[in-house]
């Protein structure tokens, strides 16, 4: 039966057996992959979705509980993937809209950074920020997280979150005064997360 083959190969993957981990992986990364190209764009995207649940698989395998099947664990892993590489896909092209209806609207003068030098600038800035701060906007900017989600993984609360993006932006727009409209279309961040 499937489903005690399954249990069986899981119980030999907790206990690091890599041979287990290869023969879940060839039984049902075909099918995942089938699976997470429903929910994204290119089948690159569908198979790093898939990639990432199997990484993850892996290196929380003492901490997982499975329920129900691991067939239906691995599926819902997926699923959640798929959906957060949708939400930063969504995030990333509404701030490639906003950043070119920006630069369209620009002065000539302001045109003189490039988006590189912009880049290190907002880079050089993170540093100077305490590192629950830096850690929580990196979360929010580079890995797309939503307040809830941020709160949940670092196991505080999302008005904690809240206050500490706002602590963020503060910190650099002063230390980036010049540039802080260009800088926030950059990073696709928009004031009213603050607010809202």
């Amino acid at each position: 039966m499937s489903f005690d083959q399954d249990f069986l190969l899981f119980e030999q993957l907790v206990q690091g057996r890599r041979e287990a981990f290869d023969a879940l992986f060839r039984k049902y990364y075909p099918s995942l992959c089938r699976f997470a190209k429903l929910f994204t764009d290119t089948a690159d995207d569908a198979e790093e979705v898939v990639q990432t649940a199997f990484i993850t698989l892996w290196e929380n395998k003492k901490n997982i509980t499975i329920s129900k099947s691991l067939k239906a664990y691995l599926y819902q892993m997926v699923r959640n993937n798929a959906l957060m590489v949708i939400r930063k896909n969504v995030t990333r092209k509404k701030y490639e809209q906003e950043y070119a209806a920006y630069l369209e609207a620009d002065t000539p003068a302001e045109k003189n950074y490039s988006d590189e030098e912009i880049n290190a600038m907002v880079l050089k800035g993170l540093e100077y920020l305490p590192e629950k701060c830096r850690m929580i906007f990196s979360l929010s900017r580079y890995d797309g997280l939503t307040y809830e989600e941020i709160a949940e993984y670092l196991d505080i609360s999302p008005k904690t979150v809240e206050n500490q993006m706002g602590i963020a932006f503060q910190k650099l727009r002063e230390s980036l005064a010049p540039l802080w409209k260009k800088m926030l279309l950059l990073l696709g961040v928009f004031i009213w997360r603050i607010i809202s």
